[in-house]
């Protein structure tokens, strides 16, 4: 993979801003609409299913790597957009595991809560995203972290999810 050319050089160059809109999404067929509507049409599936090369999460990763000299770091990561939500919101929504999983490496803040009082993981529970809860769980998110309507993640899950949940409790007991 090449090296972004901002992160080449004996000077920083910033990269050019980026805008992201979080509350439409596009669902795996290319539909667009309100997240929860997308979260609604979409299967609920596990990453671990379905192994992608996405140029985007890619890019991410590569770009926040340059960063990751920088003092303030955690706190660059932990940056939120005008909804209140991080990049570990983004990366759950949008299904962005690699970089859901370096951002926990990196110590991204897992406690903050967008607008609506939900986490990054009161929102992997709402897709049924079992890698993300995974993942999310292993860096230290909370699952008893109420939004504003007093609602946990796991209040939140998708019919059925809860034995998924059960079985990662179990492999997480055992190992």
């Amino acid at each position: 993979m090449n090296t972004p050319i901002w992160c080449s050089g004996p000077s920083f160059v910033s990269p050019p801003e980026i805008s992201i809109v979080t509350n439409t999404a596009l669902d795996p067929r290319g539909n667009e609409g309100d997240i929860a509507e997308v979260n609604a049409r979409s299967t609920h599936r596990n990453h671990d299913s379905v192994k992608r090369e996405d140029p985007i999460e890619t890019g991410l990763v590569a770009a926040l790597s340059c960063l990751q000299g920088r003092s303030n770091f955690r706190e660059i990561v932990s940056t939120t957009n005008d909804w209140g939500q991080t990049l570990a919101h983004l990366s759950t929504i949008y299904g962005y595991p690699s970089l859901l999983s370096r951002l926990v490496d990196w110590r991204i803040n897992l406690t903050i809560a967008d607008v609506n009082g939900l986490t990054a993981l009161h929102y992997a529970h709402m897709k049924g995203d079992l890698d993300s809860v995974r993942i999310l769980r292993k860096g230290g998110a909370s699952e008893f972290v109420k939004d504003k309507l007093g609602r946990t993640p796991l209040d939140l899950q998708p019919e059925g999810f809860s034995s998924s949940i059960d079985v990662l409790d179990a492999k997480t007991a055992v190992g």
